[in-house]
């Protein structure tokens, strides 16, 4: 299994729009107890060899986008999460149709890996309001296709 979804957090936190929207708190798999929000959480789903092009492989990550905004007048409004589920998606998105590769790297030194990203396009992202916690969540499902 590759680090491919490592390779996503570190693209995120180093975006400039999503660092100034969710600072450092991009978090693997699940939201820590009293985490501060807005915040994400990713999570690499599957990870296939392309059964059309030899050598190119397909994953499939979800990146959560979370947001828990103070209620005026009783009432929440979703801004803050469609603005970071916006953000992640433009520092993400790699269409095959620009002709360019992007090189995602985990890692530093020998021990690198690195990722050659064809494409990276966000498949769904629907907005979601969690009736137990009160928070808004858009789980954006993105599907990166890569050479290492």
């Amino acid at each position: 299994m590759s680090l491919i979804d490592a390779a996503v957090r570190k693209i995120l936190a180093n975006d400039t729009t999503v660092k100034g929207l969710v600072a450092a708190r991009i978090y693997p798999d699940r939201l820590p107890a009293g985490a501060t929000l807005p915040a994400l959480t990713y999570s690499l789903i599957t990870d296939i060899e392309d059964p059309r092009v030899p050598g190119d492989w397909q994953a499939r990550v979800q990146v959560s986008c979370w947001s828990n905004p103070t209620a005026i007048n009783g009432i929440k409004s979703p801004a803050e999460v469609n603005s970071v589920a916006d953000a992640v998606k433009s520092a993400l998105s790699r269409t095959a149709l620009q002709k360019t590769v992007s090189s995602w790297t985990v890692g530093t030194g020998t021990g690198a890996v690195i990722y050659t990203v064809t494409s990276c396009r966000c498949t769904d992202a629907p907005r979601l309001y969690e009736n137990e916690t009160g928070f808004y969540h858009v789980p954006c499902d993105f599907i990166i296709t890569y050479r290492t």
